[in-house]
């Protein structure tokens, strides 16, 4: 998650310090939920991903108005399409266990996405050249099951509750190209409406300018700015707004060892995260 210099920073045109400039709108969403700062004018978050949406929940119960979610993809299928969900195998699963239902919980969205959930009590696991028969299966009796639930169905719920229990404004198909600093209280977004152009199009490669859109995008879709006191960024690998903060701070002629943005990918070291073999 990266956070834009908003109101709560006093620094979010300056280009001398976007990462203090995010510890302390950090800080200053701590001491808004103490009471202690009052919750800035606006809010956008980009990506409507279940962080994305979860987040939004979270401040909108807290009271914070004006909270804004776009994502560049379509919405997900009606929540009660079971002809759509009943396909499993066209999307992806994912399974919540003990801790995540507590983060629902935390934010009162669990009961939105409990009945949409299939409970499990083990696994099945693949090494790396095992045959279809070579799983090896899992029951664990000493803990309360996973709940299992199609990820974009998890992101319908929580979407149906942001919408019309929160009054989040949600938009889809916006596509964010680019970000720049507004004197010193908003983050400003170069955005531009898209349908069948960004579920085309690749993710800009790492080291990208994400500051400078192309020709292909400013020629497909209205171009259009939005502005916030705070900015959230939920938009996974894309990381357009984490690679305009970076690339804004590397201008910095001078900074002191260990205070730049910086964006750090870590490998994926994980053995259970393997490709199940097709029969």
């Amino acid at each position: 998650m990266a956070l834009s210099p908003g109101r709560f920073t006093g620094a979010a045109g300056s280009r001398a310090a976007p990462r203090a400039a995010g510890r302390r709108a950090m800080l200053g969403i701590v001491g808004s939920l103490l009471g202690l700062v009052a919750a800035p004018s606006s809010t956008v978050i980009v990506g409507a991903g279940p962080a994305g949406l979860a987040t939004a929940i979270s401040l909108a119960r807290r009271g914070w108005k004006n909270v804004q979610v776009i994502d560049r993809l379509p919405p997900p299928p009606a929540l009660d399409d079971t002809e759509t969900w009943g396909d499993t195998a066209r999307f992806y699963l994912i399974g919540i266990g003990g801790r995540g239902s507590g983060a629902l919980r935390s934010i009162g969205a669990w009961d939105a996405v409990e009945s949409y959930t299939q409970p499990v009590v083990g696994r099945k696991d693949w090494a790396p050249g095992a045959g279809v028969d070579g799983g090896v299966q899992t029951i664990r009796t000493d803990r309360p099951p996973t709940n299992v639930i199609a990820r974009d169905r998890l992101v319908a719920c929580l979407l149906k509750l942001a919408t019309e229990e929160l009054g989040v404004q949600v938009r889809h198909e916006v596509d964010v190209t680019g970000i720049r600093w507004d004197g010193e209280h908003s983050a400003v977004l170069q955005c531009r409406d898209c349908s069948a152009a960004c579920q085309s199009e690749p993710a800009e490669p790492p080291g990208a300018d994400a500051t400078a859109p192309n020709a292909a995008e400013e020629d497909s879709g209205e171009c259009f700015e939005l502005s916030a006191s705070l900015l959230v960024a939920s938009d996974g690998a894309r990381r357009t707004i984490a690679e305009a903060i970076e690339a804004e701070d590397a201008r910095r002629r001078w900074a002191l060892p260990g205070t730049r943005f910086r964006i750090r990918k870590y490998r994926d070291t994980s053995v259970r995260c393997v490709q199940r073999p097709s029969a």
